[in-house]
């Protein structure tokens, strides 16, 4: 928890009790790595999930990494369908269980 006692979180899915963060480029620092790494083990303790995106994961491989967290939520529980960005070379994400 920061020093405020504030808490800022990327992306929050209440319903599946996952957090998605996104560390840019310059997220590198060892003090916010520590930080984060702080952060992962609080929610991992109350049951919460944290995957941590990196750039690449985003910007690079955007439908590598949506297939993946489209698994990850389903063990979690989501019932939601995933679907293709449309892209030549994306997933095909209706044969994936």
């Amino acid at each position: 928890m920061s020093e405020s006692g504030r808490q800022y979180r990327d992306v929050a899915h209440a319903d599946v009790d996952l957090h998605v963060e996104l560390d840019g480029r310059l997220h590198d620092e060892a003090e916010a790595r520590d930080d984060d790494a702080d952060r992962d083990l609080d929610d991992l303790a109350r049951g919460l999930v944290t995957p941590r995106l990196r750039y690449r994961q985003v910007f690079t491989t955007p439908c590598r990494t949506a297939s993946r967290l489209a698994v990850l939520f389903r063990a979690r529980g989501w019932t939601g369908t995933p679907h293709s960005c449309g892209r030549p070379g994306c997933e095909d994400w209706g044969s994936k269980s």
